[in-house]
């Protein structure tokens, strides 16, 4: 008896040990520390469409489980250079994030100097102006770049339709003055004029001046790269307004938006642009089906932008909170990334370009040139 006794006592003991060990396990699963990333985006001010559907595109990407450790963080950066700068750095010192989303040139590279500095991995997007994820080891682009709007499709387009003579109105920043220096280039080398090359500031919305020179010159073309709807649809009403005829081609990928270009486009106007394979329908095809079911609308391009972005930090990491340094190298190791917008190369230098498809604008919709 008193050895059945002492063995009771003892499984007893052995039991109570055992849950004692296994509770703090539970705990430990409980209490993981999540991997927080902040996220910059315009949320106010005339560029709010592009930050309301990139927003809308992490949330989606969210809904994986996947996500079930990773933490997003948002700040209005109101697409204004200053703006961001203060807010991420409320997010790295309050916040504590361990990367960062960013958008546009003009915000992106200020950051990029922070982002080093702090060893925080930037990813940008909508973001052209030339060789941003150049100016930090720890900045990445999800992007398309002024050299592939203004490269081989743009130069075929250019040369297929016979220009002469063609004029630039671009905004002045850092995505506008890239792709107005690659046109004048292309332009020099190709023996084709350069009648009028205007920049105009951030946030313009009447161009009447600008084009006032533009039918007085009378090129065979007017080219422009803006960067919000707000300044792209200005300009498309006036060149309407004024009866312009000549080819207009967007050095952009605004009007590739049906949401963002509405019913803007009307006969005779005859105008080019640029899309993602996303705005085709040729990839990410069950992201437009959650989003119509979600918003009843198609969804606009930005969304693949933001959707991509964050399911890149997901692949990259598994959820798993690490360095800075660490997480550029998971980023780098992973070499492509299969996302709604095809299939990526991630470039050494942190470069993750979707491929660009030149279209014309018939009946307000997309085709392929």
């Amino acid at each position: 008896m008193k050895k059945l006794a002492a063995l009771i006592i003892v499984s007893a003991l052995f039991f109570s040990s055992s849950c004692g060990l296994q509770k703090p396990k539970d705990n430990q699963e409980e209490t993981k520390e999540k991997l927080k990333i902040g996220v910059l985006l315009p949320l106010s001010g005339p560029a709010i469409i592009w930050g309301q559907s990139l927003k809308r595109g992490i949330e989606i990407a969210e809904e994986d489980v996947s996500f079930q450790n990773i933490d997003f963080v948002y700040e209005d950066n109101q697409a204004s250079p200053t703006v961001a700068i203060s807010a991420y750095e409320k997010l790295k010192s309050v916040d504590k994030i361990d990367a960062v989303f960013a958008t546009f040139s003009r915000t992106g590279v200020p950051l990029a100097s922070l982002a080093e500095r702090d060893k925080i991995p930037m990813i940008v997007t909508l973001a052209a102006g030339n060789d941003i994820a150049d100016l930090s080891p720890y900045a990445f682009r999800l992007s398309y770049t002024a050299k592939q709007f203004a490269g081989p499709q743009f130069q075929s387009l250019v040369q297929k339709n016979g220009y002469k003579e063609i004029a630039v109105i671009y905004v002045n920043d850092e995505y506008g003055s890239s792709v107005n220096s690659l046109i004048v280039d292309f332009a020099k080398n190709n023996n084709i004029e350069v009648a009028l090359s205007e920049p105009v500031e951030v946030g313009t919305t009447d161009f009447k001046t600008q084009l006032a020179k533009f039918s007085a010159k009378k090129p065979d073309a007017l080219l422009f790269a803006l960067g919000s709807p707000a300044e792209t649809l200005g300009l498309v009403r006036q060149i309407q307004e004024m009866q312009i005829q000549e080819d207009i081609l967007e050095v952009s990928a605004v009007l590739s938006d049906k949401q963002s270009r509405g019913d803007s486009i009307v006969k005779p106007i005859n105008i080019y642009t640029n899309a993602l394979s996303f705005s085709l329908g040729l990839s990410g095809q069950e992201l437009t089906k959650k989003y119509q079911e979600k918003y009843h609308e198609d969804p606009p391009f930005a969304v693949a932008l933001g959707y991509d972005m964050a399911k890149l930090i997901a692949e990259a990491t598994k959820g798993e909170k690490m360095s800075g340094e660490k997480l550029v190298e998971k980023i780098l190791q992973l070499k492509t990334f299969d996302g709604a917008n095809g299939t990526m190369e991630i470039q050494p230098n942190g470069e993750i370009n979707p491929e660009l498809h030149a279209v014309k604008i018939v009946d307000n919709k997309l085709v392929l040139n």
